[in-house]
């Protein structure tokens, strides 16, 4: 598997997310933030675990680890109405698809490194 995939699905996942929260209400702020600052964390993770063979596992617990905190606010934001249904839809249909493939990568074997 081409891990560059991950951080493509990952880049527009964000792109679409970015678009969502614009329309967020305004006393939702924080809840907004911490979605779009986890969102560009895992970003930064994802290009780091590329680069950096040797800590690959590590870095791909802490992206999943924030990819169930992400879960945790999207929710949240939709049980406060500040996301539509259809857009939660979209969202996690995207986000179980790149956690599928963080998993593969973290159980993943680099041949290439032998």
């Amino acid at each position: 598997m081409d891990n560059s995939n991950i951080i493509l699905r990952l880049k527009k996942t964000i792109i679409y997310v970015d678009k969502v929260l614009e329309n967020f209400p305004r006393n939702e702020y924080i809840l907004k933030k911490r979605i779009s600052n986890c969102m560009y964390d895992m970003l930064e993770e994802s290009y780091e675990a590329y680069l950096d063979y040797e800590n690959k596992n590590t870095i791909i617990k802490k992206i999943l680890t924030k990819m169930k905190m992400l879960d945790f606010y999207l929710k949240l934001s939709f049980d406060k109405s500040a996301i539509s249904h259809k857009n939660i839809k979209t969202i996690s249909i995207n986000l179980r698809d790149i956690t599928s493939m963080y998993y593969a990568w973290f159980n993943s074997k680099n041949e290439t490194k032998k």
